[in-house]
């Protein structure tokens, strides 16, 4: 049986893919811990109206000081740069403190 050959994908299919996936998405500096770029479904969940708004803020700008599961929100943060030093990538199942003080996932 013959292997079946993934399409070559563009760029501009990958930045839809991206900019129009239905959950949020953030591009982090690993270094500086600040937001480089979200898609809109992160600035609508975040209650931003601009990258530039987001821009000017580090992850832990929008964080509690503890987690839902009691762990710092500093530890996770740490925790999941070293994972994605160690695997290239990450997911990260992190709390947020939105525009208003209320928490989401």
């Amino acid at each position: 049986m013959e292997e079946a050959k993934l399409p070559i994908l563009s760029d501009r299919f990958f930045e839809h893919l991206y900019a129009d996936a239905p959950d949020p998405i953030v591009l982090l500096d690993k270094e500086t811990k600040v937001f480089v770029h979200a898609n809109q479904a992160c600035l609508k969940l975040l209650g931003l109206s601009s990258q530039a708004e987001l821009n000017k803020l580090a992850l832990l700008d929008i964080a509690p000081h503890k987690q839902r599961d009691g762990a710092l929100s500093a530890d996770r943060l740490a925790n999941s740069l070293k994972q994605l030093d160690e695997h290239g990538y990450v997911r990260v199942e992190f709390t947020y403190l939105g525009r208003h003080g209320r928490l989401f996932d």
